[in-house]
């Protein structure tokens, strides 16, 4: 009996060894079991830095990652990946993919999606005005150089400008600021005018009222403050340049004052067109009353050049009675068609294409037309189309021969085309044949075209015009 109680104690320590062990082992599983799950987690859900904070090529690494992962098993995979794609913004476009036949319906769904759904911020993106923050003392360099980071216009000196003219210092305090009220700024301290013609497309250039007006005693001398009517809208600002007046003495009744404006555009968008509609100016003098345009039914447009950032608009009047000395308020309507987004159409190995292969993106579809030969000089057959959905088939006469074309061969170096020619013109079609003196069969052919094309009415007001 007396050796049964001494067993108990040493049982009992067994036990409560055994069930510690259990225990501890469960507890170790467990660990085990999550640490599998966060690596699980891991590799279904990949961190990544945002979009700015990568470059070009992790970008297209990631991109591709993505849509491979569209076609996932599991469809939390997919939808992951849908959203991070989407995530990603309006800077991955040109990675994206054109769906083939042999993926899913499924994935070209979601590839879908994420490309309408970039293509529409794209769109909102490309029609609002860039903001710009300058803080402190800084050259005129330095302050034209940053508004060209922050906004991505290029905007800069003329090349002749003298070196220690950039070095000016200026005093910025702007915080948030549309583009056109941030450059004027500039513009205003560093006594600086635009030089329309000294740019090449996509430019914007300045140059010192000193080297423009050389023969004005007070061109070097900065001014406090002009006082120009001027209105921003969106991309766009408006500007009165010239007020004319003239009387005819022998017909009176042709008699007329002419309002003279300036419009001008963020240089990192060309506009496609820019029209004004007389009917929608609406003019009223210094006694409140309201001055009629000469011809309501009339429209003014003018013609948008790749290198000239810049258009001269003139409203005619009657004659302005020479009590009137100041127009209170001029508001009108400038009908625009802006390019939403540039896409790029990629047709590889020329010599394998079977004619009539097609591309769609944002309401435009590029076909490949062949290859033609003739003596030395090669062609090659593109065809432009628009969907019923976007709105460049009224006006992509003009515009569409300045797209860009190019091929790339085999080395990845680049090949211009030394001419081009239309061959077919539809409703909503237009062909074009590319000439080219290489033999294009082992190359790439790339093609740029805007895309997304949108109409858009911008309002303005222009207050205080002074009368002559």
């Amino acid at each position: 009996m007396r050796t049964i109680w001494l067993l108990i104690p040493l049982l009992l320590g067994m036990v409560v060894f055994d069930l510690s062990r259990s225990m501890a082992s469960a507890g170790f599983q467990d660990l085990e079991s999550a640490d599998s799950a966060d690596e699980d987690k891991q590799k279904q859900e990949p961190d990544s830095p945002p979009a700015q904070e990568m470059s070009e090529m992790q970008l297209m690494e990631r991109v591709e990652l993505l849509q491979h992962q569209l076609q996932a098993q599991q469809i939390s995979e997919r939808d992951a990946a849908e959203a991070e794609l989407k995530s990603l913004g309006p800077v991955i476009l040109d990675f994206l993919e054109i769906p083939q036949d042999e993926v899913s319906s499924d994935t070209k769904e979601r590839m879908l999606r994420v490309r309408q759904a970039l293509e529409k911020l794209a769109v909102a993106g490309a029609t609002k005005s860039t903001r710009v923050t300058l803080k402190g003392t800084m050259t005129i360099a330095e302050a034209l150089a940053e508004i060209k980071t922050q906004t991505k216009n290029d905007v800069a000196m003329i090349d002749q400008a003298p070196p220690e003219f950039l070095n000016q210092k200026l005093v910025l305090n702007l915080r948030d600021a549309e583009f056109w009220k941030a450059l004027n700024r500039v513009m205003d301290q560093a006594n600086l005018a635009v030089a329309p013609y000294s740019g090449d497309r996509g430019q914007l250039r300045l140059v010192p009222k000193s080297i423009l007006n050389p023969a004005d005693p007070n061109a070097a001398a900065p001014v406090a403050k002009v006082n120009i009517p001027r209105d921003q809208a969106g991309i766009f600002e408006v500007q009165t340049t010239r007020i004319d007046a003239s009387r005819n003495l022998q017909n009176p009744a042709n008699s007329h004052t002419i309002i003279n404006l300036l419009v001008r555009w963020e240089p990192r968008i060309q506009p496609i067109s820019v029209v004004m509609a007389m009917k929608h100016v609406r003019i009223i003098d210094e006694f409140g009353q309201r001055i009629s345009v000469s011809n309501e039914q009339s429209v003014v447009s003018g013609i948008v050049q790749p290198q000239i950032p810049e258009l001269d608009f003139a409203i005619p009047i009657k004659l302005i009675d020479r009590q009137i000395e100041v127009i209170e308020s001029l508001t009108a309507t400038i009908d625009t068609v802006l390019p939403g987004r540039t896409e790029t159409f990629k047709f590889k190995d020329l010599g394998k294409l079977t004619p009539g292969v097609e591309q769609s993106k944002a309401g435009v579809i590029v076909s490949y037309g062949g290859t033609r030969k003739n003596d030395d000089i090669w062609s090659v057959l593109v065809n432009i189309g628009f969907d019923e959905t976007n709105e460049a088939t009224e006006s992509y006469q003009g515009w569409i021969y300045e797209n860009e074309a190019y091929l790339v061969d085999e080395k990845g170096e680049r090949l211009d085309f030394i001419g081009y020619e239309s061959f077919t013109s539809e409703e909503s079609k237009l062909g074009v044949q590319y000439l080219f003196d290489v033999d294009p069969k082992k190359c790439t052919l790339v093609y740029k075209t805007p895309a997304a094309i949108v109409k858009t009415p911008i309002v303005f007001t222009l207050k205080k015009i002074p009368l002559p």
